[in-house]
């Protein structure tokens, strides 16, 4: 990742016809979780995730939870 590049803004990242609800829980997460050595990529999938569990009901096994968060850091 080009640490120089500068990343847009999470208000940004809304999709076109993404619910309230979910454009919520997204957009907070994402601010939580922005800097914690997740490249913006990985940010927004992991957002997606957590909507698709919390939101959506589905289900993830949990190593491929586990391989998926831990190829998703980026060091600093």
């Amino acid at each position: 990742m080009n640490r120089n590049r500068r990343q847009p803004p999470i208000g940004n990242s809304r999709k076109l016809f993404e619910p309230d609800d979910q454009w919520r829980l997204r957009k907070s997460f994402m601010e939580r979780m922005k800097g914690k050595m997740l490249s913006n990529k990985s940010l927004l999938r992991l957002a997606d995730k957590l909507v698709n569990v919390e939101l959506l009901g589905l289900e993830y096994p949990m190593h491929v939870l586990k391989e998926k968060s831990q190829s998703q850091l980026v060091a600093h």
